[in-house]
């Protein structure tokens, strides 16, 4: 096809374009664009005018039929809105919103239709009528439809839910307003229609303030679509200052005159009394006219019909009418018989629905309103006066086919307080749904959107809340990945919020079953007069612990048992479930599952079949094991949409909820009598207390696993945990206020590293209280136990080592990110840095130089090491120092040893000792501490010009001035950890093993006698009260054999030593004995000799003095032997 005659069809289609419906035109005008696009690319147009060319034709055959519909525009004289005909039709011509307040009974639903088809709407596009119940849309279709004479479902036709009874000729199209809600998803400038009528506007639903205002924002888009906004009581000036001063049209009704009377309740009348004398007054002027009352709700109407019924009025019938009423119920208000009717109603009768034969009501001036409670998110029905507008739409009700009587149960004054009108819905329930919607349709936000009565901030804020809990919008206020899911499901946004979780769980099926019945009325019923058998019905599908099983149980008994529609009707009949929502609830289900379907989710088909708790009868095919476990998928699916409506059982029957939350479970529950410690529960509704109703038992733990974004960890008592080499902590779950787990232990680092690494560091790290295969450790732990030593030696725990010292060495080197034995291993490993630090780095500063020489490890007598112990343990007996003394080594300790302590301790020893002194004698010596330390200066110095006997652990004066430098000043300033050294810094020059020579003797006898040569005092050693020395300052001989300890000697007798001498030893040692001898052999003695191989006992031989001559003997004791000797 050459590119001129390419463009003479576009032209030709172009021309054609005013006479073809929107719709077409908009996709006629995109296949004209993809044309041109082609002929400017030089591209072959053939296949994509072909498209065009079908399409127009398409276009305008719908086009054709929809003129040759031949609908009849009739208008009855005896309805009031036909005399405004020319008006209305006027006024729709001219402007694009026109606002009409019919009075009940004008006609305006019905003639309305006709007056904008008659001004020109309909031809490009379909006349919508919106009604807020799908009982007047079907209705008001079927009416009109007759009045058109058309077909109902061609020329006029009926959308509702699940019933679509329109095609592509209708002209008329009445519908709910949800489902026009609905097509904005995928029409965005509803392009079906060229003109919308809002009709019953007054009723303000959530649904019809958002459609109002979606309309708004259309008119600048869509200057063509024509608005009708109808009602009978409508603030017409807001709603018009609201469409940039639309006008306002007004139609009374065709009514008979109706009188008022006020009469308001006596003295403690009660309200089923109050009924009853107004309608005695009725009665009294007329016993024949039937009365409709208006009571706030379903209990007040049992109560008052149970109190009317008690009266047995003669050719007299109480017929109640409510929401929850079954359909056949219902209907017989709408039959008029031969019999007066006294009919109970709820606002359900204002508007919408017209009683036939009412000749008078009778209103109580209340109502029962459902109004979210933002803060408590809790749904409450509460008992309200009525607005103005509420009394008038009642009084209305009347009047209609003869003069009527309105009597108001309360007084005038009462009346003219009240509200001009009802609150909106908008300002009085959860904003969720509408709040996600306006999102997916990229609508500014629910503050910034155009509607009459803006919702209060609390109730905004709150709207999002709740999509925050279901994870469908971020903190930023953005739809998520999650909240699309959600949006692209026909239900309430946590409804859909159970679905996306379901297709996780595995467990699709069943939760479609049961989001399909919850987004319903309750298809159980149950009259009140027949309440113990419907109760007694339904109790086959109970389940203990959850209600929603029972809704699962009731789906497998009716689809097992209902196969055809004739058993299913018998089914529920019997079983007093309402089959209209029976089927309803099906339909929705099947809505539910092609959406599935579009979206590619798989969907396991019969599963819920063998949806039961463990502990249900209504399938015995089932494990417990299966059921169970699907229990658990299907509640943790729920819990996702529901996350906030959780509870823990308090007192009396009490349960605790979130945020604050309290409530109780309804008593129609099968969980009322013995509520489990967690339940969720769908609603939270506030009727005399706040119920929870639909129930189940949950675990805790699920609200962590579907919700982690309402849920806070506390974290409490970290600890270094040596044995899994990290710090754990107990975890508490808290979620809306309530603990959810508690005492867990988790891993604190990857949660809190920072912390976590002070930990480590503190009680790991300082201590050297970890786990590792790092050589480092040994070394460090090596200095912490040399420091220990020498703190335990100087009687000072803690007094040396500087913990924050090392904990800052650790904290400088140690990068942020380790916090772990496994951490600080990888980080080693990598940087191959050494941690160990200096021995003197970790001191404290100290005042006095430290000596090893003053506090050795051993003490050596006669060539026998004997092991020091230093022990702090004030009160017990080893506190101070112990010399350790294997049994058969005894014999080389002198028995004067014990008194000289170790260097390090003896100037305080004696320093003691010399304060027992008379005080006189004290007065002589002052000061004392001088005294003591020069005394211990003398010994040393003596010991190193004259040989003695004692061996010890030092040659020098180790408090001597100018002696050898301390060990932080010498030999400890080199770190023998950090020089590759094994030695303990402690043990350098801490032990004798060659002979040195220190102070011999008793120490009471040198002491006295270098008082007596320095002072000259006339001092002996028995002036001194050893008594007075605390246990620290007297040595212990720790008498040990093998590994036990034999006895803790404070001294050793020669008794004990000579006892202690064993039998082959003495053996051994007689062949040594040499009787008196006038001429000495001239043999050298041996230093020592071998007594008992086994126990390595040595002799010591030695001359005697026998008197007559000179004898030989071998002595245990080499003390024993000098002195012989």
């Amino acid at each position: 096809m050459d590119t001129k005659e390419t463009k003479e069809i576009l032209h030709t289609v172009k021309k054609s374009l005013d006479g073809v419906l929107l719709r077409d035109r908009a996709q006629l005008n995109s296949l004209m664009q993809r044309v041109r696009q082609r002929i400017r690319e030089q591209k072959p147009t053939d296949q994509i005018v072909e498209k065009l060319i079908a399409a127009h034709i398409s276009a305008l055959q719908r086009a054709q039929k929809r003129a040759d519909q031949k609908l009849t525009l009739d208008y009855p004289e005896m309805l009031p809105i036909s005399g405004r005909r020319d008006d209305i039709r006027k006024l729709i011509e001219e402007n694009q919103v026109v606002i009409v307040c019919g009075t009940t009974g004008s006609g305006k639903t019905t003639q309305l239709p006709k007056m904008v088809l008659e001004a020109g709407a309909g031809k490009t596009g379909r006349i919508g009528i919106t009604q807020p119940r799908r009982l007047a849309a079907t209705g008001m279709a079927r009416r009109v439809a007759e009045e058109m004479q058309t077909d109902y479902g061609r020329g006029v036709g009926c959308q509702v839910r699940f019933d679509d009874q329109t095609c592509d000729e209708t002209i008329i199209k009445f519908m709910t307003d949800g489902i026009l809600l609905a097509e904005t998803q995928h029409d965005r400038h509803l392009l079906q229609y060229d003109c919308i009528v809002i009709d019953e506007a007054h009723e303000r639903s959530l649904n019809i303030d958002f459609l109002l205002g979606y309309l708004k924002t259309l008119m600048p888009v869509r200057p063509d679509l024509k608005i009708v906004i109808s009602s009978a009581t409508l603030d017409a000036e807001a709603f018009s200052a609201f469409f940039d001063d639309a006008p306002v049209i007004g139609v009374e009704g065709r009514t008979y005159p109706v009188e008022d009377f006020f009469l308001p309740p006596g003295k403690d009348e009660d309200l089923e009394n109050h009924i009853l004398r107004a309608l005695r007054w009725i009665s009294d002027v007329d016993d024949q006219g039937d009365v409709l009352v208006f009571l706030p709700g379903e209990r007040e109407i049992r109560d008052a019909a149970k109190k009317l019924e008690g009266q047995r009025w003669k050719e007299t019938e109480v017929l109640p009418l409510y929401g929850r009423l079954s359909m056949s119920e219902q209907q017989r208000v709408f039959k008029v018989g031969g019999r007066r009717r006294i009919i109970l109603a709820t606002n359900v009768a204002e508007t919408s629905i017209t009683i036939p034969g009412i000749h008078y009501v009778i209103d109580s001036g209340l109502v029962r309103l459902s109004r979210y409670n933002p803060r408590t998110q809790v749904q409450g029905l509460q008992i309200e006066q009525v607005s103005q507008a509420s009394a008038r739409q009642r009084r209305g009700r009347c009047g209609r086919i003869t003069d009527g009587i309105c009597i108001y149960l309360y007084d005038q004054e009462t009346l003219e307080n009240s509200p001009a009108y009802t609150d909106p819905e908008i300002r009085r329930t959860s904003l969720a749904g509408v709040i996600l919607q306006m999102d997916l349709l990229g609508l500014p936000p629910i503050d910034r959107f155009p509607l009459i009565d803006p919702p209060q901030s609390s109730l905004i804020n709150e709207g999002y809340r709740t999509l925050q809990d279901i994870g469908a919008i971020d903190e930023e206020r953005r739809l998520t990945p999650l909240g699309r899911e959600i949006s692209r499901f026909p239900i309430d946004p946590h409804l859909a919020r159970m679905v996306v979780q379901a297709r996780k769980e595995g467990v699709l099926n069943e939760v479609l079953i049961l989001t399909a019945f919850l987004s319903i009325q309750d298809v159980r019923e149950r009259p009140a007069e027949k309440a113990e058998a419907a109760d007694l019905a339904h109790k086959k599908w109970l389940d203990p612990k959850s209600d929603f099983i029972a809704v699962l149980n009731l789906w497998n008994f009716l689809e097992q048992e209902g196969k055809s529609h004739g058993q299913l009707r018998k089914l529920c009949q019997t079983h007093f479930v309402n089959y209209r929502r029976v089927i309803e609830w099906r339909n929705l289900y099947q809505d539910l599952r092609q959406t599935v379907r579009d979206l590619k989710w798989k969907i396991v088909d019969g599963a819920s079949s063998s949806v039961v708790h463990p502990k249900s009868t209504s399938r015995k095919t089932t494990t417990k094991q299966d059921a169970s476990s699907t229990f658990d998928l299907i509640h943790r699916s729920l819990l996702a949409g529901l996350p906030a409506n959780i509870g823990l059982k308090g007192e009396e029957r009490e349960l605790q909820g979130a945020r604050g939350r309290k409530f109780f479970i309804f008593p129609g529950s099968a969980l009322f009598k013995k509520p489990p410690e967690w339940v969720m529960t769908f609603a939270l509704v506030e009727t005399t207390k706040v119920y929870a109703r639909i129930v189940a038992e949950i675990q805790p733990e699920w609200v962590v696993s579907v919700a982690p974004h309402l849920c806070k960890s506390v974290y409490t008592k970290p600890e270094w945990n040596p044995e899994k080499g990290f710090v754990y902590a107990k975890e508490s779950v808290i979620s809306g206020g309530l603990t959810l787990t508690q005492g867990k232990n988790v891993h604190f680092g990857p949660i809190h590293p920072e912390e976590a690494r002070k930990i480590f560091i503190r009680d790991a790290l300082v201590p050297g209280n970890l786990n590792t295969h790092g050589g480092w450790l040994k070394l460090h732990q090596r200095m912490l136990d040399d420091i220990a030593s020498l703190e335990e030696k100087l009687r000072r725990p803690g007094a040396l080592l500087d913990a924050d010292a090392i904990y800052e060495h650790f904290d400088r080197i140690i990068p942020e990110d380790v916090y772990s034995v496994k951490t600080l291993e990888q980080w080693l490993h990598k940087s191959k840095r050494r941690i160990v630090m200096k021995m003197q780095d970790a001191l404290f500063p100290q005042s006095a130089p430290i000596r090893h020489e003053d506090y050795p490890d051993e003490l050596v007598f006669y060539e026998e090491p004997f092991q020091l112990i230093y022990t702090f343990d004030p009160g017990e007996k080893l506190d101070g120092i112990g010399i350790v003394c294997p049994s058969n080594k005894l014999a080389f300790l002198p028995d004067w040893a014990p008194d000289w302590l170790v260097p390090g301790w003896l100037e305080e020893k004696v320093n003691r000792l010399l304060r027992t002194l008379p005080k006189n004698l004290q007065t002589v010596i002052a000061p004392i501490d001088q005294t003591a330390h020069a005394f211990r200066i003398a010994c040393w110095k003596q010991a190193a010009e004259n040989k003695g006997l004692l061996e010890a652990g030092d040659t020098t004066g180790p408090l001597e001035a100018g002696g050898t430098t301390s060990l932080l000043e010498a030999g400890g300033t080199a770190d023998p950890l950090e020089a590759g050294g094994t030695r303990s810094p402690l043990e350098a020059g801490g032990t004798a093993t060659e002979e040195r020579r220190g102070p011999t003797g008793p120490l009471l006898t040198a002491l006295s006698r270098w008082l007596q040569k320095e002072f000259k005092l006339p001092v002996d050693a028995s002036d001194f009260d050893e008594s007075a020395l605390p246990n620290f300052l007297r040595m212990k001989v720790i008498e040990t054999h093998g590994d036990e300890i034999v006895k803790i000697h404070t001294s050793v007798s020669d008794e004990h030593r000579q006892n202690l001498q064993m039998s082959s030893a003495e053996l051994a040692l007689a062949k040594w004995t040499l009787a008196p001898q006038k001429k000495w052999p001239g043999d050298t003695l041996p230093e020592f000799i071998v007594a008992n191989d086994a126990a390595q006992t040595r002799g010591y031989p030695a001359l005697t003095d026998e008197r007559t001559g000179v004898g030989r003997k071998a002595f245990l004791c080499p003390i024993e032997a000098e002195r012989s000797h």
